[in-house]
């Protein structure tokens, strides 16, 4: 991994509240200000799971000064949203409008 952010920990938590609490078709928001690579090994193993469960996961990237950020979250993300892209507002319009 690189960057000072952790992602492999909080998906992996993720996995284990999903998996212990039986939830299935949940939506995921993951909320972050920096980047970090994953695993492929990973990435592969979160796939299949999120597959399996039938989860999604939406990416908000808080990345203000660097418009062409976001590329770590694509791995695990269906869908990435950053705040250089949008403000606030239209963000919460187009996260909670696609959960419904």
């Amino acid at each position: 991994m690189t960057g000072g952010t952790d992602f492999e920990l909080p998906l992996t938590d993720t996995l284990r509240l999903i998996n212990e609490c039986e939830f299935d078709n949940a939506d995921v928001v993951f909320v972050t200000d920096g980047e970090c690579a994953i695993t492929n090994e990973f990435a592969e193993n979160f796939f299949k799971q999120k597959h399996a469960k039938g989860f999604t996961v939406q990416g908000i990237l808080l990345n203000k000064d660097e418009p062409f950020a976001g590329k770590s979250l694509e791995p695990f993300c269906d869908k990435v949203y950053k705040q250089s892209d949008f403000g606030f507002d239209e963000i919460a319009e187009q996260v909670i409008g696609g959960a419904v």
